[in-house]
């Protein structure tokens, strides 16, 4: 076996890396090639371990399936426009008024999942807080 490294997050980051893993399966498995078989089999191998983390967790104070659903839609919102933000610097297309509402929806959508993760965090009362200088709320 490979090595594994256990370093202490939050639950909130711990919920954002298994929403973005599930967008991989589902974005990976548009299309049938060899790289992305690969690609599968490695998010489904880290998926399964860190299920095995949220699992051996103590219950939210509240459920917590509503928040964790509008973090991977923001999360999934995010990866879809970042990647038309991306054919702009290989397109040489101009920034234009499209490409400042891709980007501002991107910096909202950071704003917000940093929100859900926080919400995560509470529910859960995770020894460890991401903060943002964006967000005052951080440590309310």
């Amino acid at each position: 076996m490979g090595q594994l490294v256990f370093a202490p997050i939050s639950v909130g980051d711990l919920w954002d890396k298994i929403t973005i893993l599930n967008i991989k399966l589902e974005e990976y498995s548009k299309v049938d090639n060899e790289t992305n078989r690969i690609k599968i089999e490695y998010v489904n191998k880290e998926l399964a371990e860190l299920m095995k983390i949220i699992d051996e967790l103590e219950e939210p104070t509240e459920p917590v399936d509503d928040v964790v659903k509008n973090l991977k839609a923001v999360n999934h919102m995010i990866w879809r426009h970042e990647d038309v933000v991306r054919t702009y610097g290989t397109d040489l297309k101009p920034y234009d008024s499209e490409f400042i509402k891709l980007v501002t929806d991107v910096h909202q959508g950071n704003k917000d999942r940093c929100q859900y993760k926080l919400d995560i965090n509470k529910l859960y009362n995770s020894d460890i807080v991401e903060t943002k200088s964006y967000i005052n709320e951080g440590l309310k």
